[in-house]
């Protein structure tokens, strides 16, 4: 009895066995035909195969390159799939595979677009002549161009996603550009390229008048929280983020009992001003500032002879919102006193700045960066 039992196990193994051999040499794979929507498209976009014979595919590859999609979704007349994101730029071969192996496999053409460059941010946003600026952002790929304005830039190192240039001989600012087979992608801030004269203060130690000690408040500025409530300037790493480290901040709730105020960089060593010549159609002074949300800071540059003659001023109004870079030409300082009289570089001594009187209103003023430079 039990060699009757083992027999029949056998044989129903056997038969078993059998069926699923004679179906696997039954099943029929047939080329498939298709078409693909769109014909060209990004890396990562959704495509439509659509055509005959496509519910045995297995495997798409784009010019080698394996694409995700699930099999099981497939019918006989479509499915979707994306272009892989490391798929090949430009024309390319797309691969249909099911299990009939090179004599049913199909292949049609597609495109595959570059997609062109993003920059997301660089820094510094401001550099002299022959410094380097690092741009980060998506797809550099085989980049051809960078530029700074009009002016071609050196490209000393590169990757996909950060490039580092060197500011060229030339360069006078503007928005950087990146260019590639997938076309020019353009910054959404200005650079400035700059060559300085003398630099005031970065309050983070450099400037010939380097922080806060440098600088000196009067009149009805505000008490500074950080100086444990006396009248100074304050150096502060906090809100609003600096565009370099710390900055100056000055604040005022109006004008009140003395009805001035302002803060400026007080020479304590005789005087000597910021040892610039010439004339002043060719200079400029640049800050970068920022009004802490204070829409109705009106404030005043000005810069003091160093032979006592008088001040000489430009008003601004800080009605945008967070860092911006400030350039005012020299020759646009007027003297204070309403007289026609210039001034000379060579006389500048103080950097001088405050709020004007407007009594009852809350202005901040937060200033880094403050430099001379070539214009």
């Amino acid at each position: 009895m039990k060699n009757i039992k083992n027999n029949f196990l056998l044989l129903v193994t056997f038969v078993s066995l059998f069926t699923i051999y004679s179906c696997k040499q039954d099943e029929k794979f047939f080329m498939p035909e298709a078409t693909v929507t769109p014909a060209i498209a990004f890396p990562g976009e959704l495509l439509t195969i659509t055509g005959t014979n496509l519910s045995g595919i297995k495997k798409v590859t784009f010019n080698g390159v394996d694409a995700n999609f699930n099999p099981t979704l497939n019918t006989n007349e479509n499915f979707l799939l994306r272009v892989p994101a490391n798929a090949p730029f430009g024309a390319v071969k797309i691969t249909l595979y099911n299990g009939g192996g090179d004599a049913t496999m199909a292949a049609f053409d597609f495109t595959v677009k570059q997609p062109k460059p993003t920059i997301l941010k660089f820094e510094p946003e401001s550099a002299n002549i022959g410094e380097t600026v690092t741009i980060e952002g998506v797809a550099f790929i085989d980049v051809s161009s960078v530029k700074i304005g009009t002016a071609e830039c050196e490209i000393i190192s590169r990757s996909l996603t950060k490039l580092t240039i060197k500011v060229p001989a030339g360069a006078t600012g503007g928005p950087i550009s990146i260019t590639t087979k997938g076309g020019v992608g353009e910054s959404t801030k200005t650079f400035s390229a700059e060559t300085v004269l003398a630099y005031v203060s970065d309050f983070d130690g450099s400037g010939m008048r380097n922080d806060g000690k440098n600088w000196y408040v009067y009149g009805d500025i505000d008490e500074s929280e950080d100086s444990g409530g006396a009248k100074s300037a304050t150096l502060d790493a906090k809100t609003p983020a600096p565009i370099n480290g710390k900055f100056l901040q000055l604040t005022s709730s109006g004008i009140k009992n003395k009805g001035y105020n302002g803060s400026s960089t007080w020479d304590w060593d005789g005087w000597k001003g910021f040892g610039m010549e010439g004339a002043l159609n060719d200079k400029a002074i640049r800050f970068d500032i920022n009004n802490g949300g204070k829409m109705d800071t009106d404030i005043f540059i000005a810069f003091d002879d160093k032979e006592g003659g008088g001040n000489y001023i430009f008003n601004l109004k800080l009605d945008f919102a967070g860092w911006k870079s400030i350039t005012i030409p020299l020759d646009k300082f007027k003297y204070w006193y309403g007289n026609d009289v210039p001034m000379e570089a060579s006389k500048i001594n103080r950097f001088i700045m405050g709020f004007n009187n407007q009594p009852n209103v809350k202005m901040e003023l937060n200033i880094d960066n403050v430099r001379f430079i070539k214009n």
